[in-house]
């Protein structure tokens, strides 16, 4: 036993890992010797059996012992009582969710996670005296430091609010404990002794808080009295709880919202007189000191106009005229030819008030608009000039006076050409199409009650009336235009068509035009009908090419509540939060929804635990050396056969023929080589386990480390590279941009969204470095490789940002300058060993770019018709036919080895590249089909009446699509550890669930016909889908308790 006992302390030493207490060391006072032997001896009567057992290891089954029981306690009660642990857990996450309700200032966080503890050790441990001290800090930060009475008086409103419901669910759950203490003898009524403590607490300060909101409402209601003056004093807002200013707080929070960024109302200081004089004569002239006039090829076209062509025609006379003119006689000349002179200049000033009026006009809407203004302003000026000299020169040099008119009729003429060229057109044109526009309102006998009758040729004659002959006119000729831009023929498709249809697609149009203070009042059809040009497939900070109805808010953040255009979010999380799906959402989904907020899923991904470190790695690295060449190389094959396929981060031939070599020779020392290297073997690893899934795989790569059962597949790689980069975070060439998209790709297979959007930016970081300080001695190879991370990256970080209502980066405006990659072959470098490369082969250049091309179909969807108002129109339909009739053209012009027919997708992958690439084509090509048909799924559920036949029959079409998409993720999914867009394919599932959800239980009988082909097949597959990562993502987690109570009720239908 004393050989046990010294164990007893060393091992103790090492469990606590700092300087053992004095009180554990080893004692032989006689003191100390008499108590250990009467426990050895009541040990040995009492408990025989753990006298051969370390002290130490007794204490552990004790310690363990306790959750243990609250566990099995759940566990019997759930059996018994399921209504108590429902009670329970919204007990739970409805006290958890006040932590979230200060926003801006310092909150409690929870000291307890949902894998660690069972409910019953959450209601135990969740809310100690630690939890309540951080509140108790809140409150006396708002007692000292809050000056404004209302910002107070709503805090307090609402918390009390949200604590009186709270209570009545405590009240519930302690009356079902004292039952069962009764019943059973336990004790679970004390489990909730500190969520007592907390309502006391909360009592008590809300109280002291409402007695300081009520001193602040004297004092600021004192001065209305006492002064002279209205409204006189200045608001100031804060950012931070932490640093209050003088003013005090004055932004406006409430619990249980949908997460939108609070408005912040601040009064901006007084700014010069001069600053602002200069600033109203910028905007009456419409100067924009920041535009920079780059449209010269458009400026030159004007020389092609006969006005100009005209006025050079007049330049010859001019001069011979100048040469003829000989001298006065008397000075000054004061003939007839003087007063003509006078005569034309005065008359000239009539021309040029037409055009200036309108300058000084207060109405907008008479506003000259020209995309010249320098231009357009230095030729108004040039002709008021030379008119005045002209006239005046006569009178002394009447051979200087002609070419001074001739100057001034040329400056004029061209201002007025500039006008009619770019503005006049414009809004002549606008306002034709605004007179000829009608009302979209259904005819009485298309409404619901005769939409059965598809067949109405009444309906089919009003529908052709609906759209003027103008604006069919204009569909036809778009459509041949692009028939006549798409002449060759199909079959002789190559990279280079590819790359002339994308251009063709980037075609900057619509780009100039200004937007309009009420965009419901220009939402024609012919303008949404003009071709959608977005630049690059990512979300761009500036539409373009969209019409400028459609340019008026930020469509990632819900709509402000005031707004009267509120946007439909593009976020498949959002989804949730659409006002009809809320309204038909169970009680505890809704409960959920308000405690949880619009946002969880981001706030529960940026609150997770880092990535751990593994545990039984030897820290230095030794195991790294004992590697086999054949080791590296066959994860290296793996992740090129793999994940490189698909996102072509890497050049095959220089990572085996350099990268490779200068790692393993540098023995995996601190240098890029080396953290390239590791994360590839990492990405191998993933991909071998990709590949063993699919059956595709032979014998795994044999490795010196051998990890914890459970651990993610190359995490050891992985984190001896993070180890490495450490030293090398500063650099900014090729090669650490290829290491932040490699470690993206790897947290994306590790669920970690935002993570990985942190990797997204520092390679943003990278390229726009690069793109911005370009040498002249950067060869060809490296603007191709450049270009394919910089594209890699945008797609990326668009699927991130509008998902998640992440920042996009700052590289953004350079897509409009970066060229699309052309796969150029590696230039001759040292070798190191002989490889096939079969990355080289066109099919995946060919699908990397269609991923572009279908990038940039679904930006323009998202920029076009995720557009709500609740008194309006949806916007028009022919824009939602336009984009259908796109993806189409996307869908024929790939390449026959790529093509295929919708209608009998892939549905078995006989190679890992059906499954990374072809699979996903298609999976690509009906996603887009639903995300074109959402705002229609949208109307359905927020404005029934107003669908037609076409719109239900649009509206199976999505959920077909949904459904086909479904089969073709379960190709994908046969390789489903090597999908970095699994989080994203999740955050799908769920939002079609919320919309099957709410259509099945519409009380309309056509609108849940809508959903009639979804069966319990499909439920099945999307819960599935959805367990399997809740495990590794927070957010997936909510989200699958939630679809998982919806996919009850679907399964009725």
């Amino acid at each position: 036993m004393d050989t046990k006992l010294q164990q007893i302390s060393g091992s103790m030493s090492s469990i606590i890992g700092i300087e053992t207490s004095p009180l554990l060391a080893e004692s032989n006072t006689d003191d100390a010797k008499r108590v250990r032997d009467e426990a050895k001896s009541t040990l040995q009567q009492r408990y025989p059996t753990l006298v051969d057992m370390a002290t130490i290891n007794i204490l552990k089954v004790f310690g363990a012992m306790r959750e243990a029981r609250l566990e099995i306690a759940e566990l019997c009660i759930s059996i018994s009582f399921p209504l108590v642990i429902l009670q329970c857990r919204s007990l739970k996450n409805l006290v958890a969710s006040l932590s979230a309700f200060d926003d801006h200032g310092k909150v409690p966080e929870m000291t307890w996670h949902s894998r660690n503890l069972s409910m019953l050790g959450n209601l135990e441990n969740g809310f100690s005296y630690s939890w309540r001290y951080e509140w108790t800090v809140v409150f006396e930060r708002w007692r000292n430091e809050v000056k404004d009475y209302q910002w107070l008086s709503d805090k307090i409103g609402d918390l009390k609010s949200n604590v009186a419901h709270i209570r009545s669910i405590y009240l519930s759950v302690k009356e079902a404990f004292v039952q069962i203490d009764r019943m059973a003898g336990t004790s679970l009524v004390d489990l909730l002794s500190d969520i007592q403590v907390a309502f006391d607490m909360f009592e008590l300060n809300l109280s002291e808080c409402a007695a300081k909101a009520d001193e602040l409402r004297v004092e600021q209601e004192r001065p209305k009295h006492l002064s002279p003056f209205v409204n006189s004093s200045s608001a100031q807002s804060w950012s931070s709880g932490s640093n209050i200013p003088s003013g005090g707080i004055i932004q406006r929070t409430s619990f249980g919202r949908d997460g939108n960024t609070p408005t912040v109302h601040v009064e901006n200081g007084s700014t010069k007189p001069k600053e602002r004089r200069l600033t109203k004569l910028r905007q009456r002239f419409s100067i924009n000191p920041d535009a920079r006039e780059n449209h010269w090829t458009s400026l030159f076209g004007l020389t092609k106009s006969p006005v100009v062509l005209i006025l050079a025609a007049a330049m010859p006379p001019t001069i011979y005229s100048t040469i003829l003119c000989g001298s006065p006689d008397s000075l000054p000349a004061l003939d007839s030819n003087f007063y003509s002179t006078l005569s034309q200049f005065i008359s000239s000033l009539a021309g040029l008030y037409v055009i200036v009026k309108p300058l000084f006009n207060k109405n907008k809407k008479d506003e000259i608009k020209t995309s010249f203004p320098k231009m357009f302003y230095t030729m108004l000026t040039l002709s008021l000039l030379t008119s005045l000299t002209s006239a005046v020169t006569y009178a002394w040099s009447p051979a200087a006076s002609i070419p001074l008119a001739y100057v001034s009729g040329l400056t004029l003429n061209i201002a007025t050409l500039l006008i009619i060229q770019d503005s006049g057109n414009q809004i002549k044109e606008t306002n034709r199409y605004n007179e000829d526009l009608p009302e979209f309102d259904i005819p009485p006998r298309t409404t619901l009650q005769f939409i059965n009758n598809t067949d109405n040729p009444a309906w089919q004659t009003e529908k052709k009336a609906v759209l003027p002959s103008r604006q069919t006119a204009q569909m036809k000729d778009l459509r041949q235009r692009d028939k006549e831009a798409s002449s060759p023929d199909s079959n002789e498709a190559s990279l280079g068509m590819i790359v002339n249809i994308l251009r063709r697609i980037e075609g900057k149009i619509d780009d100039s035009k200004p937007h309009d203070s009420n965009p419901t009042e220009h939402r024609s059809i012919a303008t949404a009908l003009r071709p959608f040009n977005p630049r690059s497939p990512a979300n761009s900070s500036e539409v373009l090419g969209v019409p400028s109805f459609l340019r008026h808010e930020t469509i990632d953040s819900p709509a402000a509540p005031n707004d009267p255009n509120p946007a439909i979010s593009f976020s498949a999380h959002q989804v949730l939060f659409w006002p009809a799906i809320q309204s038909a959402l169970p009680e505890s989904v809704k409960l959920m929804c308000q405690m949880q907020g619009g946002t969880y899923s981001t706030r529960l991904e940026a609150s997770r635990p880092k990535l751990p470190h593994a545990a039984s790695v030897d820290t230095s690295s030794d195991w790294l050396s004992k590697l086999s060449i054949a080791t590296l190389k066959q994860l290296s094959d793996v992740y090129f056969t793999t994940f490189n396929l698909a996102n072509p981060i890497l050049d095959q031939k220089t990572y085996f023929q350099r990268t490779l070599g200068v790692a393993i020779d540098g023995n995996f020392g601190v240098c890029i080589e080396s953290c390239i290297v590791l994360v590839v073997m990492a990405l191998g690893s993933m991909g071998q386990e990709a590949l063993q899934e699919a059956g595709f795989a032979g014998t795994p790569a044999s490795s010196p480390y051998v990890g914890q059962d459970g651990e993610m597949p190359g995490l050891d790689f992985f984190n001896e590279a993070r180890k490495r980069f450490g030293f090398l975070m500063c650099e900014q060439d090729l090669q650490a941009c290829q290491f932040y998209l490699l470690s993206g790709l790897f947290y994306a297979e590790a669920l970690r969204p935002i993570d990985w959007w942190a990797m997204l930016s520092k390679a943003s970081a990278c390229s726009a470095y690069f793109w911005n300080n370009l040498s002249r001695d950067r060869d060809e190879w490296m603007l191709d490789m450049q270009s394919r991370l910089f594209w890699i990256t945008s797609m990326f970080e668009a699927v991130l940002s509008q998902e998640l209502n992440l920042p996009s980066s700052n590289s953004l405006h350079l897509e409009e300058h970066i060229a699309l990659p052309k796969f150029i072959s590696a230039q001759d470098i040292a070798s190191f060993g002989s490889f096939r490369y079969p990355g080289d082969d066109p099919f995946f250049h060919y699908h990397f770019l269609s991923q572009l091309a279908h990038r940039l179909i679904l930006t323009r969807a998202r920029n076009s018709l995720f557009h709500f108002n609740p008194t309006s129109d949806y916007p028009p339909e022919p824009v939602e036919d336009e984009l259908i009739r796109q993806l189409e053209q996307w869908r024929e012009r790939l390449p026959p080895m790529l093509q295929f027919d919708p209608k009998s997708p892939l549905t078995q992958a006989e190679s890992p590249s059906d499954a990374l690439v072809t699979a996903w084509l298609h999976a690509r090509y009906f996603v887009a089909r639903y995300h074109i048909g959402r705002p229609l799924l949208h109307r359905a559920l927020e404005r029934p009446s107003s669908l037609t036949e076409g719109h239900l029959r649009k509206c199976r079409d999505a959920i077909s699509a949904v459904l086909a998409w479904a089969s073709v993720i379960q190709v994908t999914d046969t390789m489903r550890s090597c999908n970095p867009l699994k989080f994203f394919v999740c955050s799908q599932i769920f939002g079609q669930i919320c919309v099957i959800y709410a259509l099945s239980v519409s009380p309309y009988p056509y609108i849940r016909d809508i959903v009639s082909d979804v069966n319990k097949k499909w439920t099945t597959f999307a819960l599935g889908y959805l367990e399997a990562g809740a495990f590794y993502s927070p957010a997936i987690e909510q989200d699958f308790k939630i679809a998982k109570i919806l996919c009850e009720d679907i399964g009725k239908i």
